[in-house]
């Protein structure tokens, strides 16, 4: 019920029909980005396996993703990152982080000057 939606609208549904399943649950990375849907409903993940059902998710409704990992920490040697997904077309773009969602319109007329400014 998230298809045919702007990137924002699709990115908010997405969201909220995740929300009432919602768990987080520290998991492997090798695990966390092959679980199914059955899967972290039942038990649930982490930012690795949450943002992997994102893209999975809109990648299905045709819309552009790019994951962004942070560092977080490194002990010894593990690192630990935190992983999260931008959505993005040519209206604006969304971060896609666990729970949260966070969008932003292009200003077009800017934009359209800065194209005309630097062709």
């Amino acid at each position: 019920n998230c298809a045919n939606l702007s990137v924002m609208e699709t990115s908010y549904c997405l969201r909220d029909n995740i929300l009432p399943f919602f768990k987080y649950k520290s998991t492997k990375q090798s695990i966390a980005i092959n679980m199914t849907l059955k899967e972290i409903k039942e038990v649930g993940t982490d930012c690795g396996g949450w943002t992997e059902l994102y893209k999975r998710l809109f990648k299905i409704l045709n819309i552009s993703t790019q994951e962004i990992s942070v560092d977080i920490k490194k002990i010894k040697k593990i690192r630990f990152t935190h992983v999260f997904l931008i959505v993005y077309s040519p209206e604006g773009y969304c971060t896609v982080d666990m729970k949260n969602v966070e969008c932003m319109n292009y200003n077009q007329a800017v934009l359209r000057e800065a194209f005309e400014k630097y062709p």
